[in-house]
């Protein structure tokens, strides 16, 4: 009669250290704005929600903030991923849901894949780009 809370036991154990490296391998990540120029960069604010890492590819959520007096059209975000001798592992560009951030408004970046050649990034860089939207 004990074999159940065994398995209970276990399968709970199993989940947790899932969940702690889940955990572990986020926290190892570091997630800074990119310093290179880039064309159409803005100064919208990007928080990073959460990544994953799975099968070669790393996941990205996030959220992106318009806190400024103007309005933005083709709102995206561009994210690099780095090993830790800062060579390129992958790279993407992710248009926000919605592509349109009026002053004040927030924009959706998820579940967005970066291809990294099977390596794990030890480096997250992003960079928000769009327009100015122009409204008559």
């Amino acid at each position: 009669m004990r074999m159940p809370s065994i398995i209970a036991a276990t399968i709970c154990l199993v989940a947790w250290a899932l969940s702690a490296a889940a955990y572990a391998a986020e926290r190892g990540i570091v997630v800074r704005e990119s310093r290179d120029p880039a064309p159409r960069a803005i100064p919208l604010k990007f928080r990073l929600h959460r990544t994953q890492w799975e099968d070669g590819y790393l996941h990205v959520w996030g959220e992106v903030k318009n806190p400024t007096d103007h309005d933005y059209d083709f709102v995206e975000v561009i994210f690099v991923a780095l090993d830790r001798n800062r060579k390129l592992l992958g790279r993407t560009d992710a248009f926000c849901e919605p592509e349109t951030l009026n002053r004040g408004e927030a924009g959706y970046i998820t579940d967005e894949s970066i291809d990294t050649q099977g390596r794990e990034p030890a480096v997250l860089e992003y960079r928000v780009i769009g327009f100015k939207a122009s409204r008559h």
